[in-house]
């Protein structure tokens, strides 16, 4: 469902989204897949990794790139990449 556009920016708009984010992403491995994998998709808008980046959440997202996991690494290097990509356009 994250995927959805319309279901990213309603996270977006959320006024705590941004915590439970945060906190996904330093919780167990499978709260932290979900938790990628849902800036993995907002990232892919650019107003939106321009919001993820501005919230600094780069810095997890790059730790998360060396996970034991295969499916936390593979989803967060997705999502840096984006985020990088987002970087260097000026988004």
């Amino acid at each position: 469902m994250s995927d959805s556009e319309k279901a990213c920016r309603h996270i977006h708009n959320e006024k705590i989204s941004l915590e439970v984010l945060v906190n996904l992403l330093g919780s167990e491995p499978e709260l932290q897949h979900r938790g990628i994998v849902i800036l993995a998709n907002i990232s892919g808008y650019p107003d939106l990794a321009k919001w993820l980046i501005d919230s600094q959440l780069m810095e997890p997202v790059n730790i998360l790139t060396f996970s034991e996991n295969p499916a936390i690494q593979k989803a967060a290097k997705a999502c840096y990449e984006n985020l990088q990509t987002r970087l260097s356009e000026g988004t």
